[in-house]
């Protein structure tokens, strides 16, 4: 099928993107507007548009301000005029009327006056992204349906999807099965376009939808890269909770998916649950190859030394003998291999700037993730075996993380809260105690931009770190002015406590009789609530709790 698309120059942009969707569904059109089908403008180009106006099936004219002006939209209004005047092709239904935004019944006039009276398809498409996307949607949908072609939705190579392929390939698959779905296929358009913009509560919104009325609609459709991909979009939220309900639905489906337990990989480790994480790495990691099985190795060592648990010696000699330039050079090679590079603007220019861009974002996060994995290697050897290692060793593991840190891994890419963490932790066991609270108080001042830093755990770092110091009024003073909010957190009331009971404050006592009001929940429950019973005097009942909670930290002697 082929369209004819009339359209003035000034409203390339929109018109591109009209281009892209109809492209997706085969539909082939001529453009005069790219170079490779351009004409000159002499006198032959009239002909060459009335050659083309009669190969099409349909004739699209797209309707705007500058179509109609007599002066700007010469050519819009001659190839209307034929199209209309004398082919008739909208006596035929054989003329589909796109509408740009700011349109009157009352604009048409000349050439364009016959298409008054007939079916219009509106579009907005403006600085409001969202009712952009929903409108560009509807119109593909109602265009696909004038036509007599299902619509299917555009599902765009995306570096945050490396598993695109497949999930296009599963809606492709059941795609004859939900041709009377049309809203369905809609969800999925909708999908796609808001998570190439980073609209990500839109695109969370629209894939749920799809998901939810497909179990409804479709219950004997099993859902695999839906879920894979809703997952996806709640970790970018910042919903792990979420997202590991989603990995674990997709795993219902099929039970060794790499991409699920990748995904459930992360969200455990984000969410601490450091053992699950390594676990699910490493399952993926079987059926990894590639880059992708150096990157599944990376993610098992990071979520290893992250849980305090030293990796094998094989696995640090692997990690450490890693080239960072080779590897991330490796990583955007196969990006490119499976055309996660390709699909950006229609736009040349656009399309250049849209690639490098991609390709220097994902270059830092595998170099970040390369020497974050590098430094947490040398710190978890140093603090996991600091009993039996040489005193020169133990520094020498440390002034090599804190090297890898402070130099190879500039302080304003760590953007992970972490990292941070484990820099700040570096320097204090390097004893370099006024470098470790710059590099708190330098992270909680980049994070009133970065929203990747997490502000509070930032802060709670630094009250924790003026304990450590002996500053404990500065600790207490933290603690009231910046997480009075936070003491909910049992932790932070605890720890809070600990800096007044330091400061000879005897407002420590109602804090911990507070902590004690809540009911121990979990290893950790039981460890602060030992605490509190620890700080209170009551050692019988604190060795009990510490006992309960699976020795969940340091004895709390040692801390007080």
């Amino acid at each position: 099928m082929t369209f004819f698309i009339s359209f003035s120059t000034r409203n390339r942009p929109v018109v591109r993107e009209i281009m892209a969707g109809l492209r997706s569904r085969n539909i082939a059109f001529w453009d005069y507007s790219d170079e490779e089908w351009s004409i000159d403008m002499t006198a032959m180009i009239l002909s060459r548009l009335k050659e083309e106006i009669d190969r099409c099936d349909y004739f699209v004219a797209v309707v705007s301000k500058e179509s109609l002006d007599p002066d700007i939209g010469h050519f819009t209004r001659l190839e209307v005029a034929y199209a209309l005047q004398e082919k008739k092709l909208h006596l035929e239904n054989r003329v589909l009327t796109i509408e740009l935004e700011g349109i009157k019944s009352s604009d048409y006039a000349g050439p364009y006056l016959p298409l008054k009276d007939f079916m219009h398809y509106e579009l907005i498409w403006n600085e409001d992204k969202g009712k952009s996307i929903l409108s560009f949607i509807g119109l593909m949908k109602r265009i696909c349906r004038s036509v007599g072609v299902d619509y299917l939705p555009r599902i765009s190579p995306h570096h945050r999807m490396p598993f695109w392929e497949r999930f296009r390939e599963e809606i492709r698959r059941y795609d004859h099965r939900m041709v009377s779905h049309i809203e369905l296929m809609g969800n999925l358009g909708e999908f796609n376009e808001f998570f190439k913009l980073k609209l990500f509560p839109e695109a969370l919104k629209s894939i749920s939808h799809f998901i939810f009325t497909c179990e409804y609609t479709l219950p004997e459709y099993r859902l695999l890269y839906p879920w894979i991909v809703k997952g996806v979009t709640e970790q970018f939220l910042g919903k792990h909770r979420e997202a590991i309900e989603s990995f674990r639905k997709a795993l219902e489906t099929e039970t060794d998916n790499p991409d699920a337990l990748a995904g459930l990989g992360q969200a455990f480790r984000i969410t601490g649950d450091y053992p699950s994480s390594v676990s699910c790495y490493e399952k993926a990691w079987q059926a990894a190859n590639g880059i992708r099985k150096v990157n599944m190795m990376l993610n098992i060592i990071f979520s290893k030394v992250s849980g305090n648990v030293l990796p094998a010696p094989e696995e640090r000699s692997f990690i450490m003998g890693l080239d960072v330039e080779q590897t991330v050079a490796a990583d955007i090679a196969e990006l490119e291999q499976r055309g996660l590079l390709s699909d950006f603007s229609d736009d040349p220019q656009e399309a250049v700037r849209d690639r490098e861009k991609v390709i220097s974002e994902r270059s830092a996060e595998e170099r970040s993730l390369i020497l974050a994995a590098k430094a947490l290697t040398c710190y978890c050897e140093a603090v996991t075996l600091y009993r039996v290692l040489p005193a020169d060793r133990y520094r020498e593991l440390l002034l090599k993380a804190y090297h890898i840190f402070k130099t190879e891994f500039p302080e304003n890419a760590i953007s992970n809260t972490g990292m941070v963490y484990y820099y700040y932790l570096t320097a204090r066991y390097l004893n370099l105690s006024g470098e470790a609270e710059r590099i708190l108080s330098d992270a909680i001042a980049r994070s009133e931009e970065d929203n990747a830093l997490n502000r509070r755990e930032l802060i709670q770092f630094l009250a924790e770190h003026h304990l450590v110091t002996g500053a404990y009024s500065r600790s207490a003073g933290l603690y009231e002015k910046e997480l009075s909010g936070h003491f909910s957190d049992l932790r932070v009331a605890v720890y809070y406590a600990l800096a007044l009971y330091k400061s000879g404050n005897p407002k420590y006592r109602e804090v911990c009789r507070k902590v004690l009001e809540t009911l121990p929940s979990g290893y950790p429950g039981y460890y602060w609530s030992g605490f509190a019973h620890y700080l209170l005097g009551e050692v019988t009942y604190a060795q009990h709790d510490y006992g309960r909670s699976n020795q969940f930290g340091e004895y709390y002697e040692r801390l007080v």
